[in-house]
C-alpha cells in the first residue's frame, strides 16, 4: 500500500457575488446551468449533512457531483492575493457578507476535476468580486477565472496547491504545502529552515508539487522521486516521512513544532528528505541539512501532458503577448519547439529552447537564444532563431517589473 496516497478531500472554492441578489434562489443557479453550452444539469437532489442542494452536472461526458451552498463568508488572515484585482472588486470583497460555494470530490483525473469547478463556479456566478479557494488559502481574480474557464486547457498544477512560509521571532521558518490532500496526495513541508534559504526550499516544494499534480503519482515514503538536473551532473532527489514519526527530530520551539501546529497539519503531512548530492548511495536526510543547492540552471523534467497543455495555452494568449510586447521597455522570452532530429543518437526528435523575443509577427518570430542547444550542436547561445510563432510553448513577459506568463496573461489587459 502506497501511504502517499490517500482519500481526496474535499475541494472548497467560493465566488463572492457583485450583487448578492444574484445568489438568491437555488434556481437562479439551476438556470445558469441549464442555460450553458457546456453543461448539462441531470439532477438535483438534497445532501442532507451539509443541508445544501447536492447536483449531478454533466460535462465533456462525464458526471460529477457537487455541492452548491451560499454561505457566510469568513477570509483568515493569512489568505494571499494570487493576482492584483481591481479596486471595485476589492472594495465590495471588503464589505461582502455571504459566497457561493462549489465544492466537489475530484476523480481520478484530478486537474480535469479542478478545471470543471472552476468553469462551473464561473457559469454559476458570472459576476464576481473574487473567488477563495480554501484549500490553498489564495484570493483569486475574477478575471483570472473567468479567462480560465475559457481556455480550452486546463489551469497549471500550481493553481491547485500553494507554498506557505510560517514565521516565528526567531530565525526559523516552516514552509508547507495546501491543497495536495484534495488530490489524494500527502500534503509536504520543510521544518527548521533558517529565512535566507526560504527561497531554495520553496521551490524545492513547489517543483515536487507539481510534479506529483501533473503525472498524478506521489512514491511512498522512503522512496525517491528525481525532480531535477543539476549543474555538474547531480540529480535532486527528494522523499519523505510521516510528520509524526520524525517531528521529535526537531526542536519545540521552532514553527511548525508543538503548539505551534495547527490542527488541520496532523493528519496526511509528510516531512520533506533529500538525498545528499555527493557520496552515491547515502540515505535520505532532513532537507535542510542539504546545502549548497543552487538551482538556477537546473533542468526540471515536464510530463509530456504538462508540456502540451502549456502549448495550448501559450498559443491561445499569443494576443496578450503580442500586446505587451509592445508596450514601451516591455521584454519577453519565449520557449520554442526545435527540431533535434539532426543528429541520429538524438533521443528526442525535438528540443525546447527558451530565447529572448527580438521581434513578433503575424505568423513568425525572430528571437536570441539564451541558452545552449542540447542536442544540436549547431544552435548556441545568443544564435538568432526565426521560427513559426505556432512553434511557441511557452511564454513570459516583463513589463516594468511585472512578470507576466499565459496562465495569468489576462494581466497585459489591465496595465495602462
Amino acid at each position: 500500500m502506497n501511504t502517499a496516497k490517500i482519500r481526496k478531500t474535499t475541494s472548497y472554492i467560493m465566488a463572492v457575488p457583485m450583487k448578492d441578489m444574484d445568489i438568491n434562489t437555488p434556481q437562479m443557479i439551476y438556470d445558469r446551468i441549464n442555460d450553458s453550452d457546456e453543461f448539462k444539469l441531470k439532477n438535483i437532489s438534497f445532501d442532507d449533512k451539509n443541508v445544501c442542494p447536492m447536483l449531478t452536472v454533466v460535462y465533456n461526458g462525464l458526471e460529477y457531483i457537487v455541492d452548491v451552498k451560499v454561505e457566510t463568508l469568513q477570509i483568515d488572515p493569512d489568505y494571499i492575493f494570487c493576482h492584483p484585482m481591481p479596486d471595485e472588486c476589492i472594495r465590495t470583497l471588503k464589505k461582502a457578507k455571504i459566497g457561493l460555494t462549489v465544492s466537489i470530490t475530484f476523480s481520478d483525473d484530478i486537474i480535469n476535476s479542478y478545471f470543471f469547478q472552476i468553469k462551473l463556479l464561473n457559469c454559476i456566478l458570472p459576476d464576481k468580486a473574487a473567488v477563495i479557494d480554501f484549500n490553498t488559502h489564495r484570493i483569486l481574480s475574477p478575471m483570472w477565472i473567468e479567462s480560465a474557464a475559457r481556455s480550452s486547457a486546463a489551469p497549471g498544477p500550481g493553481y491547485m496547491f500553494s507554498i506557505n512560509v510560517i514565521g516565528g521571532n526567531g530565525d526559523k521558518v516552516w514552509i508547507h504545502t495546501h491543497g495536495l490532500n484534495r488530490c489524494g496526495f500527502v500534503e509536504l513541508e520543510v521544518l527548521d529552515c533558517v529565512k535566507e534559504n526560504v527561497n531554495t526550499y520553496a521551490s524545492i516544494l513547489s517543483i515536487t508539487s507539481n510534479k506529483i499534480i501533473s503525472e498524478n503519482d506521489m512514491p511512498d515514503e522512503m522512496k525517491p522521486m528525481n525532480i531535477a538536473s543539476l549543474e555538474n551532473s547531480q540529480n535532486l532527489s527528494v522523499t519523505w516521512r510521516l510528520w509524526k514519526d520524525v517531528i521529535n527530530d526537531y526542536p519545540d520551539n521552532i514553527p511548525g513544532v508543538g503548539t505551534s501546529r495547527t490542527r488541520e497539519h496532523c493528519f496526511f503531512n509528510g516531512i520533506l528528505y533529500i538525498y545528499p548530492l555527493v557520496k552515491k548511495n547515502k540515505k535520505p536526510c532532513k532537507a535542510t541539512d542539504v546545502h549548497n543547492i543552487n538551482l538556477e540552471n537546473a533542468i526540471i523534467e515536464i510530463a509530456s501532458s504538462e508540456t502540451e497543455r502549456m502549448r495550448i495555452i501559450a498559443v491561445e494568449t499569443i494576443p496578450q503577448l503580442t500586446k505587451g510586447f509592445s508596450i514601451p521597455g516591455a521584454k519577453a522570452i519565449v520557449k520554442i519547439e526545435i527540431d533535434a532530429s539532426e543528429n541520429n543518437n538524438n533521443p528526442v526528435n525535438y528540443e525546447h529552447i527558451w530565447a529572448e523575443l527580438n521581434e513578433i509577427g503575424i505568423d513568425d518570430i525572430t528571437c536570441s537564444s539564451i541558452q545552449n542547444s542540447v542536442f544540436s550542436d549547431t544552435l548556441r547561445q545568443d544564435d538568432k532563431i526565426r521560427s513559426k510563432i505556432t512553434n511557441i510553448t511557452d511564454w513570459a513577459l516583463n513589463i516594468n517589473g511585472k512578470r507576466i506568463s499565459p496562465d495569468c496573461a489576462f494581466l497585459v489587459d489591465n496595465i495602462n
